[in-house]
This record gives C-alpha cells, structure tokens and sequence, in this order.
C-alpha cells in the first residue's frame, strides 16, 4: 500500500471488497470458520476472505485442487492457498472482480 492512502484508493478498497463480498455471497458462499466464507466448487470446499486488495483463498483437498485448477500460477501446491492480489489501479475498474469471478465460477 503507499504510504499516503487518498480517498479515491480507500473508496476503491472499500468497493472491491464490498463487490467481492456481494458476488461470493450470491454464488453460496456462507460464513466459514477458517475463513470469514466458505463455498464448495468442484476442487472441494474453498475458504474465501476479502481484502482491500486482494482475496484471500484456500481449498481444504490440495490434491483435487490441483486437478481440477491445474498450475495456474496462483495455486499453491503444497498449502491450498489460491490468493487473487490487485493493485491499487486494478481494483478501481471493473477488470479485477471480473478476473476473479471468471476464475471462481470456472470451478463451481
């Protein structure tokens, strides 16, 4: 984050996360335990936790994860970790939610 957060930045922040929360929560996200929301997808069930900037997510089965998202370059393969980062610039259009919810609704 720069150092100097103007409105413009923290309004983005605040929409992102807000367009996220609103998207996972359509598709049936509910709330998780590990995770603030927790949906299951065709790789198994994925903890979901919007950030500012970026959306944190975990699949619990690493192995069906890995056959069914393949190396996508985000997949961690030894922790399930799936994580979407965006810059400051991406999350004021709409091309970071789209990216994300192509990627999300790729494994429901």
């Amino acid at each position: 984050m720069p150092k100097t957060i103007t409105k413009r930045i923290r309004l983005a922040c605040e929409r992102f996360q807000r367009t996220v929360l609103e998207f996972i929560t359509s598709k049936g996200a509910t709330p998780g335990s590990f995770y603030d929301f927790e949906i299951e997808t065709k790789a198994g069930n994925l903890h979901l936790t919007p950030y500012d900037t970026w959306v944190a997510c975990r699949f619990d089965d690493v192995e069906r994860a890995r056959t069914i998202v393949g190396n996508d370059g985000r997949l961690n393969r030894c922790s399930g970790k799936w994580n979407f980062h965006f810059s400051h610039d991406e999350i004021a259009t709409p091309a970071a939610l789209t990216y994300f919810a192509q990627n999300l609704e790729a494994i429901l």
